[in-house]
């Protein structure tokens, strides 16, 4: 039993540590993306970047 608990818990651990690498990627990216938009776009970009966000 003990032996089938570390594993459950390892592969938990390792699924958690993945699902917060990818959502500080996602956000790493939107933030890249938001920065683009907003050099490129000037007020009007972030206008329609405030909209994206709701």
């Amino acid at each position: 039993m003990i032996g089938e608990t570390s594993v459950l818990s390892s592969i938990i651990t390792t699924v958690v540590a993945l699902l917060i690498v990818l959502a500080l990627a996602w956000g790493a990216l939107r933030l890249l993306k938001y920065m683009q938009d907003r050099q490129i776009g000037g007020i009007k970009g972030d206008e329609t970047q405030a909209l994206r966000f709701l």
